[in-house]
């Protein structure tokens, strides 16, 4: 705890990083938006014990249920092992991690082809920087991830769009603009995740 004597700048490390308790919170707030809500735990073929006379009883029959119900899956050594909803609620929640800010739209939103049209006469594009950045790959291309948003891109676009650097260079990354890459960007652009340089 420490209080400023004068204006000042304070930075906080590793505040990035979640732990597990805001994992699980805010995958039980993501499975409660689903239809079925993550599944139902049942025991229909467990059956009491008539010569038994504790009664409710919890086992180790039902605890090792609860426990395997509440695991997550394993991924195993490839990627096609994952299961493709948590996959999504992962790279969802990790780009919206603790932000203390979201990104707005233009006050006008633009076509694809005023777009083009400005990226063809070399108007930069910029990241915003409230925006959050992932992508995984899928087994015909990739899912990009702007701060909780999703957008179906091609892996070379969402490789591009990751990367650190504050301006995203299309032309010299020989990016092809043909009609899914000016989706992918016209739909960010629109969502205010990217900016143009008078912006």
């Amino acid at each position: 705890h420490g209080v400023a004597l004068e204006p000042c700048l304070s930075y906080s490390v590793g505040l990035r990083a979640p732990s597990k308790a805001e994992l699980f919170a805010d995958l039980g707030e993501w499975f409660a938006h689903q239809e079925d809500q993550g599944g139902r735990y049942t025991d229909a073929d467990l059956h009491a014990d008539s010569n038994t006379q504790t009664q409710g009883v919890v086992d180790a029959t039902v605890l090792t249920r609860v426990q395997k119900m509440l695991e997550l899956g394993n991924p195993g050594e490839n990627q096609s092992g994952m299961d493709p909803e948590l996959a999504d609620w992962f790279c969802q929640f990790i780009c919206a991690y603790r932000l203390s800010g979201s990104p707005s739209g233009p006050e006008t939103e633009l076509s694809e082809q005023s777009l083009l049209g400005l990226i063809h006469t070399g108007t930069p594009l910029y990241r915003n920087p409230w925006s959050r950045f992932c992508w995984r790959k899928t087994d015909d291309g990739a899912y990009l991830y702007a701060t909780g948003m999703k957008l179906v891109c091609p892996q070379t676009l969402a490789e591009r769009i990751c990367e650190p650097a504050d301006e995203l260079t299309i032309h010299a990354q020989q990016i092809t603009l043909q009609s899914q890459e000016l989706v992918v960007l016209t739909s960010l652009f629109n969502s205010g995740h990217l900016l143009l340089e008078n912006d």
